[in-house]
């Protein structure tokens, strides 16, 4: 059988040479100008770096020693890991044991970083003599649930593991962050849109690495274990945390990775890096292709392993690491410890596999002959139930949010006070922008025009002396969401992104217009992440006289994506290093956020930096406060009239049922109660009010049933069911009548083209938490479109949506677990395919609207920067990310905002409020600043 398959074997190599079949799912069936643009451009920067492969850069052993430390520094870079977290005590604990048929698992968990726990499997023979070879396996994406608890990916690996101990091995197999028992996140940029994953420098195949270089330190802490003999093997994603840690770790002594490498090629052009989540790549910010990585293995015994049909690990891609590996090999006079095993067969955990990789450690880890019989094959035979770690969470695990913390931003600096302490700060902010951020690798002789990457630049002549750039996102390309967030993460694997691109072209424009007009001074105009951009391309560009920036991000946690970008600074010193030679005019400003550049203009007497306020208070009034709690506003203006509503009670939850109050005034200056609307034996709560397409008033409120008598203070909550009711003109209301949604509560409808659409949520209970999307032609019955899933467990709730004049809808929601900040989504019609951003803030209670003259700007209950107590706040939405601009007098029980642009820039807010005592009705009117266009 041995002589079969190695036969086998060479007769696939041979064939090898032919190009996978790989469809490239981002080819589109009717492709722009934009489009064929970034394919091509993307196609050029692979082609740029194959050219300095190692093929060709490196040609004798002494080539390829001279640099290996060099390499190996760069990798560590790439997964977040430079420099190297300190090694903390582990905190190993044995939590249970489970005894097989020649075999003793001891279930246990330890911690490669403080709270970062890591549940493992370690696998021994019952009876042990001596020290004995060790094997860390490490999984791939497998998802073992049982009565909604994860068991962990450990668990559906657990036959190699048996294999090993019943053959004299020690074994210890881990979870991963994405599917262990503690359930965290590999899909930051395919799924979730944290971008700022990036721009940080982190990856999770940086924790994956980090678990696995900790997970031996472990294995060479038990007596059982010989160190000198360590191998690690997995496959799919373990295959990839194999090489990581292997590329990087010399105690592993002998690697045999399964379907955890290809080409860039492979990944990019042809297009397998969509089959992938994010732990599978690190932040290329050096442009490398895969076989620099296997290459860092020699000279130790490596064998690659793949199957013939894996779509998202192609076999020619495998082989060329293969073979550009062996060609290191060689050089070290190594060759025979590199191997490559092809079985038959498709993306999946195969015996096939596994008699190759059991070989080869018998041959490496014990001093057996080549392809000796590995003996019988792997076999499954425990409960995943048997291999838990957990009983429960611990309390202070930061397992679920390592990527918020793994790889820390540069910190804050303190405000120069000398010219000579901010000659320091800028040298080493412009060192690392132009050698690290910037720095040119081969892919960046590759460049794009605008359009390419999505930018319209319109030049006009402000003046006979000036000329002003405008610049404008004008995405050219097809597809929805999904397909550009796969364009988004093709250049990141190149080690660039979009936005880099982008600056990239800025400043070729800037070039351009000195090398033709050299002496007529350049004025940049942009807006949101462009604004950002354009930072950059002054920096670094000289000859640009003045910028006008419109909402200015305000951090690169939220947008816009340079790699690694916060390992040195962040968009308030980049601000800082535009100001000291430019005019900068920042519109729509928050300027708390600004503090650190206006300081040292200040500080320094620069003069150039200018932040005109974003939104002003005109004056906020009390319109009721006649009951002993009133809450829950919302407010619109119908036929000449304004319209407020709200709760009335004598507590947040029932004592007595709550009721609805209609206030109504032709001014907003005098207010007078229009309508009481109550339901007998119903608390109702959380008005909203709404216009029909048939001109009438709807009234949507929730209705909770208590047990006992209304006005009792322990009562027990039963049951809760929207209800609706409706007027011809505020005064006059049906009676409630329940809507047809049962068991989740819809917060609020928004009507388009005579449609409602609402979200509706359920608490999370034994039927675990629920966030839905519903349409509704008459208010009453509604259709689910689609649940919605903002990101993983986040108990989503209270949500409004809005329609942007593109016919997008976006969807703002507050949230309860983890941060406990909003999300942001957006989606096309027929809005089932979601996009999500964090915002960054809290917002609860959430309103938004898009201003006819200042973009989107939303309220709701926060914490504003600075301020240690909850308020009502006010502020922008820039597409990704939240930004408080005002604080409205406010404290305590507080929030739950309607808005209504009043006239042009001016807003009208609802709001509750007890910071004066007892719970009030509040009105305010907010200026906003109109934003310049371009």
């Amino acid at each position: 059988m041995k002589c079969v398959c190695s036969a086998l074997v060479v007769f696939c190599l041979l064939a090898v040479p032919g190009r996978a079949e790989v469809k490239p799912e981002w080819a589109m069936p009717e492709e722009t100008a934009a489009d064929r643009g970034l394919r091509a451009l993307v196609a050029g920067k692979v082609a740029a770096i194959e050219a300095q492969s190692l093929d060709h850069t490196v040609t004798t052993r002494a080539d390829w020693e001279d640099s290996r430390d060099q390499r190996r520094a760069e990798l560590r870079e790439m997964l977040g890991l430079h420099p190297e977290p300190p090694r903390t005590d582990l905190h190993p604990t044995v939590t249970g044991t489970v005894e097989g048929d020649g075999f003793v698992v001891e279930n246990l968990h330890f911690q490669p970083m403080p709270r970062l726990y890591l549940a493992a499997n370690l696998y021994r023979p019952k009876t042990v003599t001596g020290r004995l070879p060790a094997v860390l396996y490490v999984c791939g994406h497998s998802h073992v649930e049982e009565n909604g608890v994860s068991l962990g990916n450990k668990t559906a690996y657990h036959h190699h593991g048996v294999w090993f101990a019943r053959h004299g091995y020690v074994c210890l197999i881990i979870d991963t962050v994405q599917w262990g028992e503690l359930v965290g996140h590999h899909h930051g940029t395919y799924r979730l849109g944290r971008w700022w994953w990036a721009s940080r420098g982190f990856t999770p195949a940086g924790v994956e690495a980090w678990n696995g270089i900790r997970a031996l330190d472990y294995l060479e802490s038990r007596p059982e274990v010989d160190r000198d003999r360590l191998g690690m093997t997995g496959r799919s994603g373990g295959g990839a945390y194999t090489w990581w840690v292997a590329a990087l770790d010399e105690r592993v002594k002998v690697a045999a990775p399964t379907a955890g490498i290809t080409s860039l090629r492979n990944h990019v052009v042809d297009g397998c890096l969509e089959g992938h989540c994010d732990c599978m790549f690190m932040n290329n910010i050096f442009q490398w292709d895969f076989d620099r990585v296997a290459a860092l293995v020699a000279p130790r015994p490596l064998l690659i392993l793949n199957t013939d049909k894996d779509d998202i690990f192609p076999l020619d891609g495998v082989f060329s690491v293969y073979r550009s590996a062996r060609r290191i090999y060689s050089l070290l006079g190594a060759e025979d410890a590199i191997g490559l095993h092809i079985a038959e067969g498709p993306h999946e955990d195969m015996p096939p596999l596994h008699v190759g990789a059991f070989a080869w450690f018998e041959r490496f880890l014990k001093g057996g002959q080549r392809m000796d019989p590995p003996g019988e094959p792997a076999r499954k035979s425990l409960a995943p139930s048997q291999l838990r770690v957990f009983s429960s969470p611990p309390a202070d695990e930061r397992t679920t949010r390592i990527d918020e913390d793994f790889v820390t931003p540069a910190p804050a600096p303190e405000v120069p006070a000398t010219a000579a302490a901010w000659a320091a700060l800028r040298e080493t902010w412009m060192t690392a922008l132009r050698d690290r951020v910037f720095r040119p690798g081969p892919g960046d002789t590759v460049t794009a025009d605008a359009p390419t990457v999505g930018l319209r630049a319109s030049w006009t002549a402000t003046s006979p002396d000036e000329a002003t750039l405008a610049l404008a996102e004008a995405p050219g390309w097809t597809g929805d969401d999904r397909k550009h967030t796969q364009r988004r993460r093709r250049l990141l694997l190149l080690g660039t992104s979009l936005e880099r691109e982008q600056v990239s072209v800025i400043r070729e424009l800037i070039r351009d217009h000195h090398h033709t007009h050299p002496n007529r001074p350049l004025r940049l105009q942009a807006r949101g992440d462009l604004a950002a951009l354009a930072l950059y391309a002054a920096v670094l560009e000289p000859g640009v006289a003045r910028l006008d920036l419109t909402d200015l991000p305000e951090s690169h946690t939220t947008s816009p994506c340079l790699p690694g970008i916060l390992r040195f600074l962040d968009l308030p010193q980049t601000l800082a290093l535009a100001a000291e030679n430019h005019l900068i005019v920042v519109h729509g400003a928050r300027p708390a956020a600004w503090s650190f550049a206006t300081d040292t203009a200040r500080h320094l007497g620069w003069t150039t930096l200018q932040l005109p306020p974003a939104a002003e208070i005109i004056d906020v009034r009390r319109i009721s406060d006649t009951t002993a709690y009133c809450a829950f506003t919302d407010l619109i203006r119908h036929r000449d009239t304004w319209f407020c509503v709200f709760r009335e009670g004598d507590s947040h939850v029932p004592g007595i049922d709550g009721t609805i109050r209609v206030l109504s005034s032709t001014d907003g200056t005098r207010w007078s109660a229009a309508a009481h609307v109550s339901e007998t034996g119903i608390d109702l709560r959380d008005p909203k009010i709404s216009a029909t397409p048939d001109g009438r008033l709807m009234l949507l409120m929730g209705g909770s049933v208590y047990d006992g008598t209304s006005g009792q203070a322990s009562r027990q909550f039963v049951s809760a069911r929207g209800r609706v009711c409706f007027s011809p003109d505020g005064r006059t209301w049906s009676a409630p009548q329940p809507i047809s949604i049962e068991n989740e509560w819809l917060w609020r409808v928004t009507w388009n083209r005579n449609t409602a659409y609402g979200v509706s949520y359920r608490n999370r209970g034994e039927a675990g938490a629920a966030l839905n999307l519903w349409k509704s032609t008459d208010g009453v019955t509604y259709e689910k479109i689609t649940a919605l899933q903002p990101g993983g467990d986040a108990w989503p709730n209270e949500t409004t949506l809005r329609f942007d004049p593109d016919g997008s809808l976006l969807a703002l929601v507050r949230r309860e677990r983890d941060s406990r900040t909003a999300f942001l989504g957006r989606s096309r019609p027929p809005f089932t395919d979601w996009s999500w951003h964090d915002t960054g803030r809290m917002i609860q209670g959430p309103d938004f609207l898009r201003s006819s003259t200042a973009g989107w700007w939303y309220a709701g209950r926060d914490q504003p920067p600075g301020d240690s107590a909850i308020r009502t706040v006010v502020g922008r939405l820039d597409g990704h990310s939240a930004q408080p601009v005002l604080t409205l007098p406010s404290g305590g029980d507080t929030s739950y905002p309607g808005i209504v642009e009043a006239a042009p820039g001016e807003l009208w807010i609802s709001y509750y409020s007890s910071h004066e005592g007892p719970a009030a009705i509040y009105l305010a009117r907010v200026r906003l600043a109109p934003t310049p266009k371009g």
